[in-house]
């Protein structure tokens, strides 16, 4: 009976957000300190009696400070097995493309065992990519309400036709964008989305040249190895005539619509 009351104090208290954990510690030393018995100051706070002893002892050598809940969880990059300069030299690895393909989390991990001979988990990787602001919304496009709005219109017109595309030619279909990286304002990222909701990208120092999107589509290409069907946000190509060219060329392998600016869509 005393080992099943124990087991359930414990996970109780685990189960305490901090702050609350920090006042059930506060509460136990001023029971303590009252004079209150190790049993009462237990029922009072839901704080084993062990957990008492300890944060009234930790009291007693260090004050009050002393008895705040350390934080919980890992900060970004933490558990990843790489160092600080290692992770440095990942990050800025990244900032060319990949021997093939295009970046993602798995094309990360693999990079980091090329580089150092360490392996690192897709979970490590998306703590990286979240401190280095290479995460990426999830993109979603919705069906407009109404039938005469712009966002409509082109939902109608464009959107249908691609999904009606990609159904008939087995194509993949993405959703991208390109936008300023939110590392540097000086820095663009252009990442696709697959149905699966696996990420893509490729980061470019400079903005986003035609010649340089001729290389995201060919990478895209290599890397799915079927038809592609692209719907892009966030670039107005309508002066982009290189570009449509080579779209042009290849438009049996893919077939990209282009989000005008006057529709919006938001990220997910």
């Amino acid at each position: 009976m005393l080992l099943k009351q124990y087991i359930k104090e414990v996970f109780t208290i685990k189960d305490l957000a901090p702050k609350n954990l920090e006042q059930a510690r506060i509460r136990a030393v001023q029971l303590r300190i009252s004079g209150y018995t190790l049993a009462e100051t237990s029922a009072q706070t839901g704080l084993s009696v062990p957990t008492i002893t300890k944060v009234f002892k930790v009291f007693e050598s260090g004050g009050w400070a002393a008895i705040k809940p350390a934080p919980r969880g890992r900060k970004a990059g933490e558990g990843s097995g790489l160092s600080a300069e290692q992770q440095q030299r990942l990050r800025e690895g990244l900032l060319q493309p990949p021997l093939t393909g295009l970046w993602s989390r798995e094309a990360v991990a693999k990079e980091a065992e090329r580089l150092f001979s360490v392996q690192i988990s897709e979970r490590a990787v998306s703590r990286l990519l979240q401190e280095w602001h290479l995460d990426c919304p999830a993109l979603k496009v919705p069906k407009p309400k109404g039938v005469r709005n712009p966002a409509a219109r082109w939902y109608r017109q464009d959107y249908e036709p691609l999904l009606e595309w990609a159904e008939r030619h087995q194509a993949s279909l993405l959703l991208a964008n390109c936008q300023p990286a939110r590392r540097s304002p000086d820095t663009f990222q252009f990442y696709l989305q697959t149905s699966l909701r696996k990420q893509l990208w490729l980061e470019s120092s400079h903005w986003p040249t035609e010649n340089w999107l001729v290389e995201v589509m060919e990478r895209s290409l290599a890397e799915q190895k079927m038809p592609l069907a692209l719907c892009l946000m966030g670039l107005d190509l309508r002066r982009a005539s290189q570009f449509k060219a080579w779209l042009d060329q290849h438009k049996t392998q893919i077939n990209l619509i282009a989000v005008p600016p006057e529709v919006e869509l938001c990220s997910s």
